[in-house]
């Protein structure tokens, strides 16, 4: 068909992208999307999980949805239990986003829900939008003098490694370090191993500290140690 013209809105010029999404035949309340700006600034359609009821078992949803033209944007599927949507005994769920009103212009992002994370992301554009800034330059950390006591955290991630955090407190409530939700998320399943170094110049030497890991999503993801020192020679 025709391509859509851009209507113009409030915040600026608007073209219109479709969302379809086939939700499978197994508990489509596990199912969810977003789609956003892909600075994440800007929230233009979200359906949380639970969203879906029975009566969606095996339906293709479909949503037109005025999006800012000439940008990139973030399509996000959400899935409670990291099983997906497809295939086998659960469906042929899969999801498609269009450029224009309904499903027959240009198919802009797609996939089956044949995936084993709480997240799926995929990336498009539509228009020309404006390139993007070079990264800063990062600094360097400072190098901490030799005998500088530390620690190494272990951790083996399973699937959802964006969900795991940690945190390591000093014994007066200070963090000593800390990694945000997200840190891992481009990590694939495996081990890693950080040191972390308990004191700086300007600090003394606590006698405790508290490691704690967290889970944004409940339950547990991997596994993980920490030693004082290095792995095969600390405790």
């Amino acid at each position: 068909g025709c391509p859509t013209p851009p209507t113009r809105g409030g915040g600026g010029i608007k073209t219109f992208v479709t969302v379809e999404i086939r939700l499978g035949n197994w508990v489509p309340n596990s199912t969810g999307w977003l789609l956003e700006s892909a600075d994440g600034r800007t929230i233009y359609a979200y359906r949380s999980t639970q969203a879906y009821g029975a009566e969606y078992l095996d339906r293709v949803v479909t949503e037109t949805i005025a999006v800012d033209t000439d940008q990139s944007f973030r399509f996000v599927v959400l899935h409670d239990d990291a099983l997906g949507f497809c295939c086998g005994w659960y469906g042929e769920g899969y999801y498609r986003v269009y450029q224009g009103r309904g499903t027959s212009g240009t198919v802009l992002v797609s996939g089956d829900g044949d995936f084993d994370t709480y997240t799926k992301e995929e990336v498009f554009s539509v228009g020309n939008p404006p390139p993007v800034p070079p990264a800063p330059t990062p600094i360097p950390p400072p190098v901490p003098p030799p005998g500088t006591p530390f620690i190494s955290v272990v951790l083996e991630l399973d699937f959802g490694p964006e969900h795991l955090a940690w945190g390591l407190k000093a014994a007066d409530g200070t963090y000593v370090d800390y990694r945000p939700t997200n840190t891992f998320r481009d990590i694939p399943e495996g081990t890693i191993t950080e040191t972390v170094h308990l004191i700086s110049d300007d600090d003394v030497l606590l006698p405790e500290y508290e490691f704690t890991m967290y889970n944004a999503n409940g339950g547990w993801v991997g596994a993980y140690s920490v030693y004082m020192g290095a792995v095969n020679t600390g405790r």
